[in-house]
């Protein structure tokens, strides 16, 4: 495992993770804080290629949560082997619905490995979708209203969940969600 001692995994002079208008408070440049420094993340990806950086760890890159995530959240395939992918302070979910690992994602090389994210509107589905995961729907409603601050289109939420096969409370959590945010 490779190993470093800064706990700020940076991305610099890569194409945006925010949606078009949000102004970043550094410019150029996108941060995931927690446990997963810049070269854990290439190494586990290395090891787990589909994994994909999700949920808050994902809001929080794509400027969508202002508070760094307490812990890094990773989705990997089913039957992936999270106990020797993943070593330190994270949590991961399993996706196996079709369009998990394709729609909304965004890759990017990080010490040449493919480290993945989910996009900021993917981001807020899955925020609504993994709620029970955070035990609040605090972050989705905070990350959506960012969302929508910034620019982003609210009807590509509906579209991404459907892409998704997301439940219909889910789907019906999100109409709410965008309803509110529009009034």
């Amino acid at each position: 495992m490779l190993e470093c001692d800064d706990d700020v995994l940076r991305l610099l002079d890569g194409p945006p993770l925010v949606p078009p208008g949000f102004e970043p408070q550094e410019p150029n440049r996108v941060a995931v804080t927690g446990r997963l420094t810049e070269l854990r993340v290439a190494d586990t990806c290395r090891r787990a290629p589909r994994a994909v950086l999700c949920l808050t760890t994902a809001a929080y890159t794509c400027g969508l949560l202002r508070e760094p995530p307490p812990v890094a959240w990773l989705a990997l395939p089913q039957g992936a082997n999270a106990v020797r992918v993943f070593e330190g302070d994270h949590r991961w979910i399993r996706w196996s619905y079709p369009g998990a690992f394709t729609v909304g994602i965004t890759e990017y090389d990080v010490l040449g490995a493919r480290v993945r994210w989910t996009d900021p509107a993917r981001t807020v589905v899955d925020l609504v979708r993994y709620g029970r995961h955070l035990r609040s729907l605090g972050p989705a409603v905070e990350a959506a209203r960012r969302y929508a601050e910034t620019g982003g289109d609210l009807d590509v939420l509906a579209t991404v969940a459907a892409d998704v096969g997301a439940p219909a409370a889910v789907m019906e959590s999100i109409a709410m969600l965008v309803m509110l945010l529009r009034s």
